[in-house]
């Protein structure tokens, strides 16, 4: 299985919305990795 190509738009996404919906200080390398399904 090819691995999964996260991309800096990617990420930038996933932070925007962890902070939309739960606060900056939920701004986390590990709640952005869950959310895009990947490990840290």
């Amino acid at each position: 299985m090819p691995k999964q190509r996260i991309t800096k738009q990617m990420v930038m996404d996933a932070a925007f919305e962890i902070a939309k919906m739960d606060g900056m200080e939920q701004v986390l390398v590990k709640n952005i990795a869950k959310r895009l399904g990947c490990s840290v």
